[in-house]
C-alpha cells in the first residue's frame, strides 16, 4: 500500500481520533475528517471551513531515502506529511490531537521528524499544524 494511503487509512479508522476531532470540533461528523491532499473547499467559505475544522491532510512527501545491498533495494523510508487545522483559539484541542496523531504514527512505525504550528495565512481563524514522519519498510525478495 503507498504511503500515504496507509497513513490515510489509519489516522480515519481510528475511533479514539475521531472521538478527539468531534470533541474538539464540539460537534459529530459521520464521516472522519481525513483527506489525501488538499480537499476541494473552491465551493465553501470560510465560516464552513472552520466549522469543519479540526480536518486532516495526509501528503506524501516526494522523494525516499533507500539503503541498497548488493545493488538491490533493502530499506526504503518513506515520509508523508500529516496536516491539521484547528481553531486557533483551541490551544487545548490542538495540542490533544497532535499528541494522538504523534502517538498512532509512532506506535504504527512512523517517527516525527519536523513539527510546526502556526496561524494559517489562507484561513487566519485557523492554526495550522504540520508534521512529516518518516517510516522503513523492508522489501522482501532481495
Amino acid at each position: 500500500m503507498v504511503p500515504e494511503v496507509q497513513v490515510r487509512k489509519l489516522l480515519a479508522s481510528d475511533p479514539d481520533l475521531k472521538s478527539e476531532m468531534d470533541m474538539v470540533r464540539g460537534k459529530v461528523l459521520e464521516q472522519p475528517q481525513v483527506y489525501l491532499g488538499t480537499p476541494d473547499f473552491n465551493n465553501t467559505t470560510d465560516a464552513s471551513i472552520i466549522a469543519l475544522s479540526p480536518w486532516i491532510r495526509v501528503t506524501l512527501i516526494p522523494g525516499e531515502d533507500v539503503v541498497h545491498a548488493d545493488d538491490k533495494r533493502w530499506l526504503v523510508y518513506p515520509s508523508v506529511q500529516v496536516d491539521f487545522w484547528v481553531r486557533k483559539q483551541d490551544i487545548a484541542g490542538y495540542e490533544q490531537l497532535q499528541k494522538k496523531i504523534y502517538d498512532l504514527m509512532f506506535n504504527a512505525g512512523w517517527e516525527r521528524y519536523y513539527y510546526n504550528a502556526y496561524v494559517d495565512s489562507d484561513t487566519p481563524a485557523l492554526r495550522m499544524v504540520t508534521a512529516n514522519f518518516q517510516n522503513f519498510q523492508g522489501l522482501p525478495n532481495w
